[in-house]
């Protein structure tokens, strides 16, 4: 999907990715506002790229949900100004995540991506402002996590399981907690 000449900037309906699909603007970088709870839920056999495209403004639930596909956050690829409210969802998600919660399958971040502003904020506190990663692959290329934070723990990223793995220039910094403290990524050890 390439998106050029559309009518609004904005999205109203969840999309379950079940095969490849690349989303990019199609010249300059373009914003757009997403209005839906988990937006983007990523399933067995699809896979989701997004470039040079700001997703950025909405408050209600996570915006990409992975449950089995790939996510790829690549050059160009921002997402800001999300906020987790801990609403449940399809995949029996709740406290977790301002932007990204991966149950399983994998998520990538390349160079040039960069998840910013984002939080979470629920009662008996949200867990990962940026990304929750409850299990799976997390694959820390490049880009940045800033600005984060959660009412819970892991202002940047909270993870539970999944296997991280981290490479080249990623930054993960100036992320918060419900105290205020730093809290980049917090690992926390999965009882299964």
């Amino acid at each position: 999907v390439i998106l050029k000449d559309c009518a609004t900037n904005s999205f109203t309906v969840p999309l379950t990715i079940r095969k490849p699909l690349t989303i990019r603007s199609a010249d300059e970088a373009r914003t757009i506002v997403p209005f839906s709870t988990a937006c983007f839920t990523i399933a067995d056999g699809g896979s989701l790229t997004v470039s040079n495209l700001t997703i950025s403004g909405y408050v209600g639930s996570r915006l990409f949900s992975v449950l089995g596909g790939s996510l790829t956050l690549s050059n160009g690829a921002t997402l800001s100004n999300l906020m987790g409210l801990g609403v449940s969802d399809d995949d029996g998600g709740g406290d977790e995540c301002g932007a990204i919660r991966l149950t399983r399958g994998t998520v990538t971040m390349l160079p040039g991506s960069a998840i910013q502003n984002c939080r979470v904020s629920t009662e008996g506190g949200g867990l990962g402002g940026g990304l929750a990663a409850i299990g799976g692959t997390l694959n820390l290329f490049g880009g940045s996590i800033t600005g984060c934070s959660a009412g819970g723990k892991g202002g940047g990223i909270w993870n539970f399981g999944a296997t991280v793995n981290l490479a080249g220039d990623i930054q993960i910094l100036g992320n918060v907690n419900e105290t205020g403290s730093d809290d980049n990524l917090y690992m926390a050890r999965s009882t299964a």
